[in-house]
């Protein structure tokens, strides 16, 4: 393939992902009426569960994780990554969430002949909170005792490695949110309960897509992914989309990147990602894992720490960083993880992860 293709490819993705941090700014025309050219993108989504970075390496690089391969839980990020998967793979992650919530992804993968092949599973949850209703009383509302939503993605994963240079992966999710039974209320005179039940749960299909492409400039890789692309879905009367997400970036090893070695025992991963989401303005993830060889020390061990810029767009705060080591048992590769986030005052996440291959 042409190398000067290849790189002036390369520098477009670099500037579309440099590019998406920059600020947009609303712009409103007289007397305050919205402009839909400029628009706020806030509240357009529901099941934005989806949207939670799940995978405690990733979220250590700031998600900026499009690129990577053979790490079973790339499936939350780019289901291309999953077609390097070698053997069988799994991967647990534990996210501590704001206000005392959680959410757990698991993905086992293998490799079959020319495909490798997934399974995933998302879960949020919520905890349980008292629920009200409308009451003729002197607060104006009565208790109907705990409320306990859930919300949950099943997937399939499909990914295969077309050439040394090309992967592409595909990953179709089953996803349920239940916010429980409501009765409807009217405000036509007299304002009353129906009797009527509603069931406020939603379930649909989601497909994810995804591809990586190495340039031929060293080991610069071209990654793009589309996330839960799916259909409009309804509570009651109201309208949503699901938070579709578009990624496209660069990544690299940076040593060999520059040596064109690529068996040094010291690594530094680097990656650089445009986010655009339904529901949040275009914006940018930086990543960044240094690790280290030390099986001089303890045979197959290795330490990883990273660091990385998230999009924040709606947030205060965007700084995460993690570590983690891996290390052989019984034949077994094994991973451990951490990473902390940082979302703005008194808002900090933490995630834990634990990754096993089996060759």
């Amino acid at each position: 393939m042409n190398r000067g293709f290849c790189l002036r490819g390369a520098v477009c993705a670099a500037l579309f992902a440099a590019s998406s941090g920059v600020a947009q700014t609303t712009q409103y025309i007289k007397d305050g009426v919205y402009d839909p050219a400029t628009p706020e993108r806030r509240g357009q989504a529901g099941a934005t569960f989806l949207q939670v970075g799940a995978s405690a390496r990733a979220e250590g690089m700031g998600g900026a994780f499009a690129g990577v391969r053979g790490d079973p839980s790339i499936a939350f990020y780019n289901p291309a990554g999953v077609a390097e998967v070698t053997g069988v793979a799994f991967s647990a992650d534990h996210t501590k969430w704001v206000a005392d919530m959680s959410l757990n992804g698991l993905v086992a993968a293998a490799r079959a002949k020319f495909v490798s092949l997934g399974v995933s599973f998302l879960s949020m949850d919520y905890g349980s909170f008292d629920g009200t209703r409308i009451a003729d009383n002197a607060a104006g509302y009565e208790s109907i005792g705990a409320v306990t939503p859930t919300a949950w993605a099943l997937g399939g994963i499909a990914a295969v490695k077309f050439t040394d240079r090309f992967n592409a992966g595909i990953q179709t999710k089953w996803l349920v949110q239940d916010i429980g039974e409501s009765e409807v209320y009217t405000f036509r005179n007299p304002p009353r309960y129906t009797g009527e039940i509603t069931k406020n749960r939603v379930s649909t299909w989601a497909i994810d897509l995804g591809t990586q492409y190495y340039t031929g400039l060293r080991n610069l890789s071209i990654n793009m992914t589309l996330q839960n692309f799916g259909g409009t879905q309804k509570y009651v009367e109201t309208t949503f989309s699901l938070p579709l997400t578009y990624r496209v970036g660069v990544s690299a090893e940076l040593m060999e990147f520059v040596t064109g070695d690529a068996t040094g025992a010291h690594k530094m991963f680097l990656s650089m990602e445009g986010v655009d989401r339904r529901n949040v303005s275009l914006d940018g993830a930086i990543g960044a894992e240094y690790t280290g060889d030390m099986s001089d020390f303890v045979p197959g061990l290795s330490v990883s720490v990273r660091a990385g810029r998230r999009p924040a767009r709606n947030q205060d705060g965007w700084m995460s960083f993690g570590g983690g080591v891996c290390f052989p048992v019984t034949g077994v590769k094994m991973g451990l993880d951490y990473s902390f986030n940082d979302y703005g005052p008194h808002l900090s996440v933490h995630r834990v992860g634990m990754r096993a291959s089996l060759r």
